[in-house]
């Protein structure tokens, strides 16, 4: 349910992230406010805060044919999915990260609380990337996207992935929770007992080694956000910068 990733961290320090963060060995977790920081790296901006803006607009971002850029934005103008600096871009008032990972951008929701009955403040990828939506619970397979726990059919989301466990929902006698190896920028859901060669056939895998078979039966890696029917028209991938993959099946 995290990313991993080697030493090579120049790639993301090129966006402005200090070396600490991607300490070797650490789980790469974007907050909502690294998340913020990564428009204004993108290209060059038109500016650094609302001063720079008229009155009725503030200091947003904007997406083109170049890439991200800083630019004065009207007030509360951004629709669910659109990049974010700050609160008062957003038609909702709310510039959200969605999951880890994620660029800011305008949110619907931030809780439970905040939708309807029988929804539920979860993430739906639109073409712009991730946000924060209510939604009917969608019950998502082990690896898929999610915002909480009521997003996925095992009821776990664990930094963004729906997963069988996480830090604060831990494995049934005593099993380990951990995220399987993986290349660098892969997202995977957090299973228990990995490496272990215990699950039995038909339960859930992110390796070979999770097995007794020795065979885990992987799906294809997809990019990290795919964009659904509902907010594109059609499945397309929307970021490819990182990979996600779902939990296979022992055979």
């Amino acid at each position: 349910g995290s990313f991993a990733h080697d030493d090579d961290t120049r790639r993301l320090q090129d966006f402005g992230f200090s070396e600490q963060i991607f300490a070797k060995g650490s789980a790469l977790r974007l907050s909502a406010a690294l998340s913020r920081q990564l428009a204004p790296h993108l290209a060059c901006g038109k500016c650094a805060d609302a001063s720079a803006c008229a009155t009725n607009e503030v200091c947003g971002v904007a997406v083109d044919a170049v890439g991200a850029r800083s630019a004065c934005v009207k007030n509360a103008s951004g629709q669910p999915g659109a990049w974010c600096v700050a609160d008062g871009a957003c038609e909702s008032g709310l510039c959200l990260g969605a999951v880890p990972g994620t660029h800011a951008s305008c949110a619907q929701c931030k809780s439970d609380a905040q939708c309807g009955s029988g929804e539920v403040c979860g993430v739906r990828v639109f073409p712009t990337g991730a946000a924060r939506t209510c939604l009917p619970p969608p019950q998502r397979l082990l690896g898929e996207i999610c915002a909480e726990g009521a997003e996925c059919k095992s009821a776990v989301c664990c930094k963004g992935a729906c997963s069988e466990c996480c830090d604060e929902q831990p494995c049934a006698s005593g099993k380990l929770c951990s995220q399987g190896k993986a290349q660098w920028l892969t997202v995977l859901p957090s299973l228990c007992d990995e490496g272990a060669k215990s699950h039995k056939s038909g339960a859930a895998c992110n390796a070979d080694e999770d097995c007794r078979s020795a065979h885990c039966e992987v799906p294809k890696s997809q990019c990290f956000l795919r964009c659904d029917a509902e907010s594109c028209g059609g499945t397309e991938d929307t970021d490819c910068g990182f990979v996600r993959k779902l939990a296979g099946v022992c055979r």
